[in-house]
């Protein structure tokens, strides 16, 4: 049996949204469900259609047979194709791919629709306010068992422990409001110094491969970017995860994963409310 799951990264998954800025976070916790195809169809030819961006995060993952960068001419004929992405060049690229089954999202009478259909799910993209786990949502659209599986982070780090702790400072351009002032991050800084605990600032910003190495490096990760969280979760790092502007409630902590939600809001649209005592007693503790 041959699979094809398309997922670049270009639309948020359970959101009305095709900004086109990529999130390698939507690509990366999307993983999980590999290990779910792998059981169901044992004998499975798992292929991974994605982005130039996301490339590193997919390719070598455990269970999965070939990873492809998109490109606007591919076609090909797989037995079943899982669509994660809404915008319209997809949908026109699956008319291209000869599939028995199609699962996931499909245009329809010019609309956005689920195959199979899936009302709660379409309800969910366009109202926003369901607070189920985000692997919950997607298995129950593909109609997989949810078990709990892990990332399946595709690239492999070489380097071992060198920090304590990891100051995940930076946040990708999507959501600009996750970010705490780089005072409050300096104020953190020296907290830690007081301490004597052994930190390192965020490396790898323009280099996926480094900043996987980087957050490997680390036996703790403060984050508040969820890429950084979702990565060292499938590092099995510990993880101080800091949550604003966006939905803590549909994160699944694996392991060692602590989340701290900030007081925001649109009138008060900042992460600096923060009490950086709650990250010091997660660190102690």
């Amino acid at each position: 049996m041959k699979i094809l799951i398309i997922k670049l990264g270009y639309s948020e998954t359970f959101i009305d949204d095709n900004s086109r800025v990529v999130s390698l976070g939507d690509v990366l916790r999307a993983t999980p469900i590999i290990e779910a195809l792998h059981q169901k169809y044992n004998n499975a030819k798992i292929s991974w259609l994605t982005s130039q961006e996301a490339f590193t995060l997919i390719n070598g993952a455990k269970f999965l047979s070939e990873t492809i960068i998109y490109n606007d001419k591919f076609s090909g004929e797989f037995d079943m194709v899982i669509n994660l992405e809404k915008f319209d060049e997809i949908f026109e690229l699956l008319k291209r791919i000869k599939s028995k089954q199609i699962v996931g999202f499909i245009k329809e009478n010019n609309c956005l629709n689920i195959s199979p259909k899936n009302d709660k799910i379409l309800k969910y993209i366009k109202e926003s306010g369901s607070c189920r786990v985000w692997q919950e949502l997607i298995f129950d659209m593909l109609g997989l068992k949810w078990q709990n599986q892990k990332y399946n982070l595709g690239y492999k780090p070489k380097n071992g422990i060198l920090h304590e702790v990891g100051l995940n400072y930076l946040v990708g351009s999507k959501w600009p409001t996750k970010a705490m002032s780089l005072i409050k991050w300096n104020e953190l800084a020296n907290i830690l110094n007081k301490l004597n605990i052994n930190f390192s600032w965020q490396e790898g910003k323009e280099n996926l491969k480094e900043y996987i190495e980087w957050i490997n490096s680390c036996e703790t990760i403060i984050t508040q970017d969820s890429l950084g969280m979702h990565i060292a979760m499938a590092l099995d790092k510990r993880v101080i995860a800091l949550f604003g502007p966006t939905n803590y409630m549909e994160i699944y902590p694996y392991g060692q994963t602590d989340i701290i939600n900030v007081d925001w809001s649109y009138k008060n649209p900042s992460m600096d409310s923060l009490n950086l005592q709650d990250i010091l007693n997660l660190i102690k503790g």
